[in-house]
């Protein structure tokens, strides 16, 4: 059962579309629901390490009786060891917060080293006024998260780095096979609005 992402009617009653199909530059989702699959293919597919990328073998990460699913990372930001809360930290209202902010990126760390080496070039900014700046990774940080919940939030950024790997590959593999990419779109809509 496969329908192209964003096709009026798509219906995925168990939450189950999380893979992002990619071959020779075309990116479409695909539920993971199976209707029909080959003899001995189940446990091929139950003994391969998982499309996730973590390297377990698929049985002991994403795979469920219905096909692979990516369960979203389990985030508790309100029980972090701490009590308090910073001025300055965004997630203040949980009251878990370290007494030290961290350098928050203003784009995710992971997704810039995907992007770039080391720095990137930066416009469209009010600070900048119709000009052009080379920055470094450092420079686009902010102290508006305290380090308690910037660790927190760590496996969010890594999800994002990993969406941007996957429409980076996409668009420069010209593949005749489809390459198989998982992610949690529920992490992915997380990592959003971070």
């Amino acid at each position: 059962m496969s329908k192209d992402f964003g096709r009026e009617g798509f219906d995925d009653p168990q939450g189950l579309c999380d893979v992002a199909i990619c071959g020779g530059g075309c990116c479409r989702m695909r539920s993971t629901f199976n209707d029909s699959v080959k003899m001995g293919e189940a446990k091929r597919r139950r003994l391969a390490p998982c499309i996730c990328g973590t390297g377990l073998p698929a049985a002991k990460c994403c795979w469920t009786p219905y096909g692979y699913h990516k369960k979203p990372a389990v985030l508790d930001l309100h029980n972090t060891g701490l009590t308090g809360s910073h001025d300055r930290c965004y997630m203040r209202a949980t009251k878990a917060c370290d007494t030290k902010l961290s350098a928050e990126h203003l784009i995710s760390e992971g997704v810039l080293k995907v992007l770039a080496e080391k720095q990137v070039e930066v416009s469209g900014t009010p600070w900048l006024a119709n000009q052009k700046k080379v920055l470094g990774f450092a420079a686009l940080t902010a102290k508006c998260l305290c380090a308690r919940h910037n660790n927190v939030l760590s496996p969010i950024d890594s999800v994002g780095a990993r969406l941007f790997k996957t429409i980076q590959t996409c668009g420069t593999t010209n593949q005749g096979p489809a390459l198989v990419f998982l992610l949690s779109g529920h992490d992915v809509e997380r990592w959003m609005l971070r």
